[in-house]
């Protein structure tokens, strides 16, 4: 059941942040939470720097995954590709994906970086999304 309500959070996480690109030109960076309750949480706030507001948010999950009152976490920002992913498209919408289910494991957390193109069609932007590039290392927020 967990697995099922993480992978509807980062298909609706994902949705907004390409809409947000699109409708924006930029991805202001924002978390979504699945609580012991199997409710979705937003988080988002106001810092005008993408990477401040990123870590403001990195922190304000930490500090709330420390109390145990969530079972996944996701955060999203754009970032480059990394080059050793040799992509044409060098931006992407990167996911940094926790789960408690999995906290044991030496390298449970992932990120994805989501690759993305926007292009121009009759005067309107469009935007279209690559396979994932998953990386994979030890868990940040649901350390123990």
């Amino acid at each position: 059941m967990e697995d099922e309500l993480l992978f509807q959070m980062l298909e609706d996480a994902v949705s907004q942040a390409a809409k947000s690109i699109v409708d924006h030109g930029f991805l202001q960076p924002f978390a979504c939470a699945l609580n012991k309750d199997g409710e979705v949480l937003s988080f988002e706030n106001s810092l005008k720097s993408p990477d401040k507001a990123y870590d403001a948010l990195w922190e304000e999950l930490k500090s709330m995954a420390l109390k145990k009152e969530f079972q996944a976490i996701i955060l999203l920002q754009t970032a480059p590709s990394p080059l050793n992913f040799n992509l044409q498209e060098g931006e992407s919408i990167r996911v940094h994906v926790e789960s408690v289910s999995n906290k044991d494991e030496k390298i449970g957390a992932r990120y994805l970086y989501i690759p993305y193109e926007l292009t121009n069609s009759q005067e309107e932007v469009e935007i279209r999304l690559f396979n994932p590039k998953p990386v994979a290392f030890s868990h940040e927020i649901f350390r123990s």
